[in-house]
């Protein structure tokens, strides 16, 4: 029997040993098959196990490899080491992993939800009693690789864990996990202060999702070291905050509320104070900020950045193709900048913006801005423009609608009730360009100016506008050109008003210097100027000349330059000629100062009852930056023909002025002489300084002809002779006057009256009266004197002492006269200008113009 047993056992051994060789070797291969339909039946892409050993106690995979969502994941090797008890219950005594590699490919596009994954992973993994990572590398592109390393204990419903998290570097993070009661509790320590975590993440079961409370905290120092794995913060940065997340996780996403306080201080610091919800899965992320919401920025300088979000901000973002999320905002954001250069301040409201994210990101918005740009001593230029903005990584268009506006209080040289305002008519397009030049398509502006005044001098614009056709630039250079126009230019000085000017030119300007070109038209003056403008210096030059001003009794006179014409004088006819330069200096030391030329040809016209014609003006004259007008050198003065009554020809002198603020007019004439009443009046200076309460000058009589001067009086007397003297006269704000003016005759001559009715009764009024008529009828003088004195009513008074004979009286004996006369000159010179009617002494227009001037109803 033993035998026969011995014999059937001795048969089957080696089938036996046969079979546990197989066993032996199938269970590796079966183990590894088992494995890979689990992880396929579960998702993973491409699964690959290779186990080299199972055993009673422990089974040992040397590599496992499998793609989970696009993403490669490599593992071994591997080991679990079991008991037969465990196993039975359905857990694992521990999971040891020696090495493995996760690498997470490039995506297309920019980084957004769309890399999310749809689901998270479902990997078939035993409860463990302890699980031990040996080193497990995290490659994310375009960053440094992350090496995890640590183990966990398991044990009922517990599952407590470290890990150390190692950067390419030397930095090191610490990561605690905690499981208790379904409740999931992540700690991020940094080494040096691994006591007090800096981040926290605690994932509870809510209903068929995980509640997921975190939060960042702590200084940026030490958040810096935490996170220095995977983000090299700048060691110069400095700050604290917190940051709070609460909500629930769900299969395919999160949905909760988030809280942000932090500071953050470098080379720039920020502060943060936002809170609101968030929400996001595979295909939509929807964030919104809480009204008040605020992120505030301060620059190296005195820059300043502040983001306010207006009522409560949503923003929604989708993805539209893999890897191109798509943004839009509902709602209002208010973007404060201060300083954005050295005089410019900003706020940009952002309404509805949207933000894709693609291949080419780009963000499209209503933009509302206004801004400030300040000026040294002055109001600072208001400016306020509103359109639709797109902006790309590489390029900006701002396309600005017509109600685009820039106002400039103050925009000359003194304070102005209202601003200086351009309004801009048309839609234009801002456009810019990273690393080229930013342009500005042609613009037209309406351009509502305030009266420019100085003093008691100002000037009305209407119907002004600006077309801005060339406007670009690329750093700090940039270049403008353009042409403008107005209406009607209206110039006021004192009371009364200069005639309406249009005008229209062209510029152009950059960072250094404005150019302007410009013609003005009116009905009287017609002038071209040319400015340019120095920016930095803050100085300028200007050359104007002034087309020939034809004057016209009949038309135009210099009256038709001012209106109420003011002044005691006008001229009706001839031609002016006048152009010159200005230079300016604003700022602190503002000044004007300039010469221009001033001629005048054939001129006529009247001062007082003083009718002329024929006079010519050649000044050259300068404008001190004090505001003193005067001539460079004296200016002949020449004037053909003149009358007050009686004709005068011939007048010349070289005549100089100076006059300007606070200074009354000072006037010096040169040798001023006239041919009159057949001789000649001359002085050799006359200086006037009407600041002076009188001034004195003597003028000189020279051969004058007695018959002529004896023709004034309209009386029935006639003379021959000559007379010459002097005339001290005074001028004071009374008027002109004389006192102890001298005459006499420089030869004998004869004296004639024919006496009339009024002689005749003369004649009958007594006997010595008919022995002065008698000698007076044939009188030959020896020596004739006057004195005179003239009172500035126009009164003279003459002493005359005649001394002579008549032939046919008394034998030829002398006789001497002593006469006293009293006239009015200003009623005689009006007597003679209506009784002779001026016939040859002055034009006949001269006349007309004077009478229509004089009587302009007529």
């Amino acid at each position: 029997m033993l035998t026969r047993l011995a014999r059937i056992l001795g048969r089957l051994l080696p089938a036996l040993v046969v079979v546990a060789v197989l066993l032996y070797l199938l269970l590796p291969v079966a183990t590894g098959w088992l494995a890979q339909h689990l992880l396929k039946s579960h998702g993973m892409a491409h699964p690959h196990v290779k186990v080299t050993h199972v055993g009673p106690d422990r089974l040992r995979v040397e590599s496992l490899r499998f793609t989970w969502n696009r993403v490669p994941v490599s593992l071994g090797p591997l080991e679990v080491t079991y008991g037969l008890a465990g196993v039975l219950e359905g857990r694992v005594d521990s999971i040891y992993l020696e090495k493995g590699n996760i690498a997470v490919p490039a995506r297309k596009g920019a980084a957004g939800i769309g890399q999310f994954p749809s689901r998270l992973p479902r990997l078939p993994l035993l409860p463990f009693q302890t699980l031990t990572i040996e080193a497990l590398t995290i490659e994310v592109p375009e960053k440094p690789a992350a090496t995890v390393a640590g183990n966990w204990v398991y044990s009922a419903d517990h599952l407590n864990g470290r890990m150390v998290v190692a950067g390419s570097g030397a930095e090191r993070a610490i990561v605690t996990t905690e499981w208790q009661e379904e409740i999931l509790e992540l700690k991020l320590f940094a080494p040096s202060e691994s006591s007090k975590p800096r981040v926290r993440l605690r994932l509870s079961r809510a209903g068929v999702g995980l509640k997921a409370e975190a939060a960042l905290e702590g200084s940026a120092a030490s958040v810096r070291n935490a996170l220095a794995p995977w983000w090299k913060m700048p060691e110069q940065w400095q700050g604290r905050g917190r940051t709070l997340l609460d909500g629930v996780v769900h299969e395919n996403g999160f949905e909760g509320e988030y809280r942000l306080d932090a500071s953050l201080q470098g080379l720039t610091a920020w502060q943060a104070d936002l809170d609101g919800n968030v929400q996001f899965d595979s295909e939509r992320l929807v964030l919104t900020v809480s009204e008040g919401g605020r992120v505030d920025g301060r620059g190296p300088g005195s820059q300043r950045l502040g983001i306010a979000f207006r009522d409560s901000f949503r923003a929604e973002g989708r993805v539209r193709n893999v890897g191109s999320p798509v943004f839009a905002g509902r709602g209002e954001i208010v973007v404060t900048a201060d300083a954005i250069t050295e005089r410019l301040d900003a706020t940009a409201r952002l309404t509805d913006p949207r933000v894709d994210l693609g291949e080419v990101p780009e963000i499209r918005t209503l933009v509302q801005a206004t801004g400030t740009a300040r000026r040294d001593g002055k109001p600072p230029i208001r400016l306020a423009a509103g359109g639709p903005l797109h902006w790309t990584q590489d390029a900006l268009q701002w396309r600005v609608r017509p109600d685009a506006n820039i106002a400039i209080f103050e925009p000359y040289a003194g304070p102005s009730e209202s601003p200086l305002e351009l309004s801009l008519l048309n839609e234009a397009e801002i456009a810019w360009k990273r690393k080229g030049k930013w342009t500005v398509s042609p613009a037209r502006w309406r351009v509502d100016a305030p009266d420019w005044g100085m003093e008691t001098a100002q000037t009305a614009v209407e119907g002004a506008s600006l077309e801005v056709q060339e406007l670009s630039g690329a750093g700090e250079h940039w270049e403008a050109a353009g042409t403008f126009s107005a209406r009607s230019l209206q110039g006021r000085v004192g009371a009364g008003e200069l005639p309406p000017l249009s005008a229209e030119g062209r510029f152009t300007a950059g960072p250094e210097q404005v150019v302007i070109s410009a013609a003005a038209t009116g009905p009287v003056l017609s002038a071209t100027i040319s400015v340019t403008h120095h920016l930095e210096a803050q100085t300028g030059a200007a050359r104007w000349q002034l087309e020939p001003v034809l004057l016209r009794p009949e038309g135009h006179s210099l009256a038709s330059f001012y209106q109420p014409w003011p002044y005691p004088f006008d001229v009706g006819k001839g031609t002016i000629h006048a152009g010159g330069q200005f230079q300016w200096q604003t700022g602190e030391s503002a000044g004007l100062s300039g010469e221009f030329d001033l001629k005048g040809e054939k001129l006529g016209g009247y001062y007082k009852e003083l009718l002329f014609s024929g006079a010519e003006l050649d000044a050259w004259l300068a404008l001190e930056p004090d505001g003193i007008l005067q001539t460079r050198q004296p200016a002949p003065l020449t004037i053909e023909r003149m009358t007050a009554g009686f004709p005068g020809r011939g007048f010349q002198t070289r005549a100089a002025l100076r006059i300007g603020p606070g200074l009354p007019l000072q006037l010096r004439l040169e040798n001023p002489s006239v041919e009159l009443l057949g001789g000649r009046v001359r002085s050799d200076i006359i200086e006037l300084d009407l600041a002076q309460p009188v001034n004195r000058f003597a003028v000189e009589l020279e051969q004058i002809g007695l018959d002529q001067l004896l023709d004034l009086e309209q009386a029935p007397i006639e003379g021959f002779g000559r007379v010459s003297g002097v005339l001290p006269l005074q001028l004071s704000e009374k008027g002109l006057a004389m006192q102890g003016g001298e005459v006499a005759a420089i030869q004998s001559g004869v004296i004639r009256y024919r006496p009339g009715e009024e002689g005749q009764a003369l004649e009958k009024s007594g006997q010595k009266m008919q022995l002065a008529i008698a000698a007076l009828r044939d009188f030959h003088y020896e020596s004739l004197k006057a004195n005179a004195d003239y009172a500035p009513g126009g009164q003279l008074e003459l002493e005359i002492r005649l001394l002579g004979n008549n032939p046919d009286l008394f034998q030829g004996r002398s006789v001497q006269f002593n006469i006293n006369l009293e006239e009015n000159i200003p009623d005689l010179l009006r007597s003679l200008r209506a009784g002779q009617e001026l016939e040859g002494q002055i034009d006949q227009w001269v006349q007309d113009f004077y009478r229509r001037r004089q009587n302009p109803k007529q």
